[in-house]
């Protein structure tokens, strides 16, 4: 019954880092870090003109292991940071949503390779084991999010002027992105 506790108790200190560690390195607009155990995935980034929220899911992060539970926040924190906005008018355009999740991917992964190369490395091994799979119709593939992440890691950090070349959203609008 120790063994178990403690490993119970290392796992959820390393899920603890991993959400101190991603509140730590927030872009200058302040991030919300709110934990959810009711949430039915990993993280959802949820932001206004207000107040960014990033909701989590301990037990899920847990699970993943503190390499992915890093790369799956910096994911979040880069859809709030590039601005990536839906809008509930019309039907969603599902190619553009994807290419939101690869430009939040690719974010996350130039974001964390110098100084959390193992979150990037989860990632693309967790992504790359999905193949064909997709989370959902919003998502693109597993080979195709592996393969983003893998390429984004190689160039530089991102900067104000990779927002400026079109991936940001327009607008105030509410977002919410996985």
């Amino acid at each position: 019954m120790s063994r178990v506790w403690s490993i119970a108790t290392a796992s959820l200190l390393a899920c603890s880092a991993s959400v101190a560690h991603a509140q730590a390195a927030a872009p200058p607009r302040a991030i919300a870090f709110l934990a959810d155990y009711q949430l039915g995935d990993a993280a959802l980034a949820v932001a206004d003109s207000v107040r960014p929220v990033i909701y989590y899911n301990p037990t899920i992060l847990e699970r993943s292991g503190p390499a992915m539970s890093a790369f799956i926040l910096a994911h979040e924190e880069a859809h709030i940071h590039m601005n990536h906005t839906l809008s509930d008018r019309g039907a969603p355009d599902l190619a553009r949503l994807r290419r939101l999740e690869l430009d939040a991917d690719c974010y996350a992964a130039r974001s964390l390779v110098r100084g959390n190369a193992d979150a990037v490395a989860a990632a693309t091994l967790f992504f790359g084991a999905r193949g064909a799979d997709r989370i959902d119709d919003r998502h693109p593939t597993g080979t195709e999010r592996a393969s983003r992440i893998s390429a984004c890691a190689t160039t530089s950090v991102p900067s104000e002027a990779d927002d400026a070349r079109g991936s940001r959203g327009a607008g105030n609008d509410s977002l919410t992105m996985r």
